[in-house]
This record gives C-alpha cells, sequence and structure tokens, in this order.
C-alpha cells in the first residue's frame, strides 16, 4: 500500500482549507457558478482559488484533477492503473 496516496490535500498538495472546500465541489462536478453559490463567494473567487490549486497539484483543468485524485484513491487501495 502506498501510505503517501492516503495523505489529505492539504499534506500531500499544500491546499488551503478554502481551496479544500473548493476542491471537493469541483470532484462533485460543480461548476464555478455553483461553488460560488455554496461557499458563499463570488465566480472570481472561485477562479483565484482553482488557479492556485491548479498550480499546487501541477495540473491544468479539472479533468486532471478528478483523475489524479482517483488514481490515488486506486493506488491506495493497492489497485495499479
Amino acid at each position: 500500500m502506498n501510505n503517501a496516496a492516503l495523505k489529505s490535500p492539504k499534506e500531500e498538495w499544500g491546499i488551503s482549507p478554502r481551496e479544500e472546500e473548493v476542491l471537493e465541489l469541483i470532484i462533485l462536478g460543480k461548476t464555478n457558478k455553483e461553488i460560488a453559490s455554496a461557499l458563499f463567494i463570488s465566480e472570481h473567487t472561485v477562479k483565484n482559488h482553482l488557479s492556485r490549486i491548479f498550480n499546487k497539484m501541477n495540473v491544468t483543468d479539472r479533468s486532471q484533477i478528478i483523475a489524479l485524485i482517483y488514481k490515488r484513491i486506486l493506488n491506495s487501495e493497492g489497485l495499479e492503473i
């Protein structure tokens, strides 16, 4: 088992608590508008959070975030992809 895969986003990538909230909503497939509404922030602020998340996770879009999260989950369960 790969213990690194079990780290929280904060431990793994230095994601802030607010960025972690945004990340959770991204994984649930929410749009920027839906994320803004759920977190009581502007869409511009959501975009700023997304930009920082992309940089910290070294990805360029939402699909890469989701792929990275699922890969780590599968690896933590001992499944190689």
